[in-house]
């Protein structure tokens, strides 16, 4: 069965194309479902809006209620919250009557509705928002890291960026301060860097705070299989962790990289290089998804198929 028309926005079916449980977002009429990878539909389009799976369950919504489905499209938490994010470590932040916090697959509450805003947890903490500040919380509900500060992310390879009087710096899961706040920006470490910026300018630092790629680019993304995208004079290519450029800054967008290749853009076509900059897979797609499981999707003449890691087409 397949009325559902599959419909590419780029980036949903970047993410739902190469779900590691093979089911797709799909729209029909202004509804969304899923599907398999052959276009068979598995859960009808009857939500206003859904996400992909994560940990077996997907975020669906109709009018303003919110809730969880399993593969089967059976509702598991049911569609009774004014928000939510998707799970993560077993749990799910969840808002309802205005308070957010946090229910099992079961639909628990096991961290009680008491936030003014909650996010996913990461490496066993969440962070939380009460009265205007952040914090961190267990999953207990206890809270380790006190409502002190303006802005915080979720805690990566033991350290969470943290801001306060608009500058950002991180700290440890004790919620000491390990790199100062000095920095505009921060992301979350990623293979023992973090993106960092100072007025326009992005590098990145260690978890020591030292500078390892100097604040020269105009924009830099998280390290992913030891390579970055750096963009300088709205140019594109790739550093690796000692800051050498090793794909040329010459394509107007690119992906991380992913199974050892990584999609470029120039002049609106798509195509793929190795992480010597040689281009493997021809620039020939309309758009292209990163590599999951030796396979991408893509896009040619309006058709979205699957290739593998020498361009063949396959199921």
């Amino acid at each position: 069965m397949k009325y559902c028309i599959l419909v590419l926005v780029s980036l949903m079916h970047c993410i739902a194309g190469n779900a590691s449980n093979d089911l797709e977002i799909i729209e029909h009429g202004g509804r969304y479902g899923f599907a398999d990878i052959d276009g068979n539909i598995i859960i009808p389009c009857e939500y206003d809006d859904v996400v992909s799976f994560s940990e077996g369950l997907a975020w669906v919504r109709k009018g303003r209620a919110q809730g969880f489905i399993n593969t089967s499209g059976e509702i598991v938490i049911p569609l009774i919250y004014d928000n939510a994010w998707e799970f993560s470590e077993g749990m799910a932040a969840v808002k309802k009557d205005g308070k957010w916090g946090f229910v099992n697959k079961s639909n628990q509450a096991v961290i009680p509705f008491v936030y003014d805003c909650a996010w996913s947890f990461s490496e066993g903490l969440a962070k939380v928002k009460k009265n205007g500040k952040c914090g961190y919380v267990d999953k207990s509900g206890d809270v380790v890291i006190p409502f002190i500060w303006d802005n915080t992310d979720g805690f990566a390879e033991d350290l969470a960026p943290v801001e306060k009087d608009e500058k950002w710096g991180y700290i440890d899961k004790s919620g000491d301060i390990v790199v100062p706040l000095v920095y505009d920006y921060t992301s979350r470490f990623s293979e023992g860097l973090a993106v960092v910026t100072k007025g326009e300018k992005w590098g990145y630092i260690d978890k020591t705070g030292d500078v390892v790629v100097p604040l020269n680019y105009d924009y830099t993304s998280r390290f992913s299989e030891g390579m970055a995208v750096v963009t300088k004079d709205e140019k594109s290519g790739y550093i690796n962790k000692s800051g050498k450029v090793v794909v040329p800054l010459i394509y107007d967008d690119t992906d991380q990289f992913s199974e050892g290749l990584a999609r470029v853009g120039k002049d609106g076509k798509s195509g793929f290089v190795n992480k010597s900059g040689k281009i493997v897979i021809p620039m020939i797609y309309d758009g292209a998804c990163w590599f999951i499981d030796g396979k991408a999707k893509v896009n040619k003449n309006g058709e979205w198929f699957y290739i593998d890691k020498s361009g063949n087409r396959v199921n």
